[in-house]
């Protein structure tokens, strides 16, 4: 792909990203700028002191990497050159550039919320605020983002956005199994947590093993690999379980994301946060200013949960962040606790308000069951947490790998041996794991409690009757 007047960027992992002039104009704009100012990953630099990259460079990234994709692909594809026009080519760049900017301070953590049952209903979900933010909806102050896309790809640019997304090939390219994005976030996130386990991704041969097909009979082109790319393929698919197991899913990591879930519910709840409040945050606010933020709306009306969830764990540098007391896991559960985890999770079905009801009879029970003993301190509502991840984060999929025309279209599971294991729900059982946090100062008389996991699974059977 040629450029006219390129701008470079150095990025790590040794990556060099040019940009057009109309590229360049976007994220000069106000609305793109932000993301500078918002860490990828959120509060994982608690546990990875390095991980404090930021959503601006993840962008140019998947900008970068969707690029050497089509590229790719026009050179080991006659199929996709016939298929795509350059148009087609501009737009998919643009969708890959522009695939995170309605993200804001710590949005995963807050979109596992859903829909909550309170008096305004909230959309936390990224991808939302992002249609709200191209379309003009919300404005940033002096922004001109929408302005600016109109200018250099047209006023019907949304409508073009969203049609290419659906293009086959394409669409598996910005979202699907191997797609750029995934790849770029996996590399990036494992160089900067210093981890081993994303490095070993092999870029380059997965790119020069990029093919197309129509998969089966009469069907959409798809997005797959040649029998090269089976390793590469094998190495997203271990990258991305491990850093789920040790860095994204982390307890530390699930106690702060617990933590902050529960202030923003109890704000959503109290009416002290609203979507209006929310849209505001996200377009002026950094991490810091957003968790001050959400500390000043919850302290109105909960000052000692705002002090614990908040100000003491993250704000004020004491880093008294909530401590797991139990963990359960299909990975070594018998019976009998597999049948319970087995119940959390339908619960969390339902609902952050579901889980809250769970969290709120565990406390109960504990309080009643502990309440005689000698230094038991009466356990509110805030000091005791129940995180159950969600299930379908590890939901990755399988691309399909290309062989000679007469074995063409078969799925790739056949021709190696690992993808047994990675499809299996073995995956979900070693890193969904179910955990329950307390404040620090309530972890001693913890020990006063006989069999925690046998009061949840009481609660769980009061369910059933």
């Amino acid at each position: 792909i040629y450029v006219n007047n390129p701008v470079y960027f150095r990025l790590a992992g040794e990556s060099t990203v040019s940009l057009d002039t109309k590229y360049v104009e976007i994220i000069d704009t106000p609305e793109y700028q932000r993301l500078r100012k918002i860490q990828q990953l959120g509060f994982t630099h608690f546990v990875y002191p390095s991980a404090t990259h930021t959503r601006f460079s993840h962008c140019l990234g998947v900008f970068d990497l969707c690029g050497q994709y089509v590229e790719s692909l026009s050179q080991n594809s006659g199929d996709f050159l016939f298929a795509f026009n350059s148009d087609s080519i501009r737009f998919a760049r643009l969708a890959a550039l522009l695939h995170d900017i309605g993200h804001y301070p710590f949005a995963h953590y807050f979109e596992e919320l859903g829909s909550l049952s309170a008096e305004e209903t909230i959309n936390f979900h990224h991808e939302h605020i992002g249609r709200r933010i191209l379309s003009g909806e919300l404005l940033l102050s002096e922004g001109n983002l929408r302005k600016t896309v109109c200018e250099n790809f047209g006023e019907d640019f949304l409508n073009n956005l969203n049609l290419i997304k659906k293009e086959p090939v394409i669409r598996d390219v910005l979202d699907g199994p191997i797609d750029c994005d995934k790849v770029d976030y996996l590399t990036r996130d494992g160089i900067a947590c210093g981890v081993p386990y994303a490095t070993a991704i092999d870029k380059q041969r997965l790119l020069v093993s990029l093919a197309c097909s129509e998969g089966s009979p009469g069907g959409d082109m798809q997005l797959g690999v040649t029998a090269k790319g089976i390793a590469p393929v094998e190495s997203i698919i271990n990258a991305r379980y491990h850093l789920f197991s040790e860095v994204y899913w982390h307890k530390t990591c699930r106690a702060i994301a617990a933590m902050l879930k529960f202030a923003m519910y109890q704000c959503v709840n109290s009416g002290t946060i609203r979507q209006s409040d929310l849209d505001q945050a996200v377009l002026s606010r950094d991490d810091w200013s957003f968790l001050s933020w959400l500390y000043d709306s919850l302290v109105k009306t909960q000052p000692e949960a705002a002090y614990g969830l908040v100000r003491d764990a993250l704000l004020s540098g004491n880093r008294a962040i909530y401590k797991r007391i139990t963990t359960l896991s299909t990975a070594w559960a018998a019976s009998e606790a597999r049948s319970n985890i087995s119940k959390l999770k339908s619960i969390s079905g339902r609902g952050y308000d579901a889980v809250i009801d769970l969290q709120d009879r565990l406390i109960s029970a504990l309080n009643k069951e502990c309440c005689q003993r000698k230094g038991w301190v009466v356990l509110k509502s805030h000091e005791l947490l129940l995180d159950i991840p969600p299930g379908n984060k590890d939901v990755l999929g399988l691309p399909e790998v290309y062989y000679e025309k007469d074995t063409r279209g078969k799925h790739w599971h056949n021709f190696t041996s690992i993808s047994g294991t990675i499809r299996d729900e073995e995956i979900l059982a070693r890193t969904q794991k179910i955990r329950v946090f307390v404040h620090p100062k309530r972890v001693p008389q913890m020990c006063l409690v006989e069999n925690i996991n046998g009061v949840i699974g009481s609660i769980l059977n009061s369910y059933a009757s």
